[in-house]
């Protein structure tokens, strides 16, 4: 199991806010490429988020905007997670088998 150390808050720069946007900016276009590029309709996307921070705010609005004629299921979005929290959600929603 992962430990993560508490993390001391930063003052927030130009500069840091410029690389976090830079990042968005990335993870959007990539995810948009994706789908623009491969048929999703009639599949099921289950979303889930793993971070040290803050939760996905809108993301998985925006996904559902991106997956056309898909399910987009219900997310999980989990803050200091690790990977044995994501597989037993994936479990419990009957995603994956023991």
């Amino acid at each position: 199991m992962l430990s993560w150390k508490k993390r001391q808050k930063k003052k927030l720069t130009v500069k840091g806010l410029l690389k976090a946007l830079l990042v968005v900016l990335l993870i959007l276009v990539i995810i948009g490429s994706f789908f623009e590029e491969y048929d999703v309709s009639g599949k099921t996307i289950v979303p889930f988020c793993t971070n040290q921070g803050s939760g996905v705010d809108s993301g998985y609005e925006l996904l559902k905007d991106e997956c056309d004629g898909a399910t987009v299921a219900e997310g999980f979005n989990g803050i200091n997670t690790d990977l044995n929290e994501v597989t037993n959600w994936l479990k419990g929603q009957g995603y994956i088998n023991d």
